[in-house]
């Protein structure tokens, strides 16, 4: 997964954010979303979040 390639290449343990058009062809987003967090990522964004929501989870999760 990302989250071990981050921290095997000494970047540590990161919050990994994705989103956007993040697979090819239309596919069901609970899925494509459950594929990534078990890759590592912290927050999936399917496309067309605005910007606003992705803003307020960032300052969330760094504790603002």
């Amino acid at each position: 997964g990302m989250r071990a390639k981050c921290v095997e290449s000494g970047i540590g343990d990161i919050i990994l954010y994705v989103g956007g058009n993040i697979v090819v062809g239309k596919q069901d987003f609970d899925e494509v979303r459950q594929r990534f967090l078990s890759m590592g990522f912290d927050r999936v964004f399917p496309p067309g979040t605005p910007i606003d929501r992705a803003l307020s989870d960032i300052k969330a999760d760094l504790g603002e």
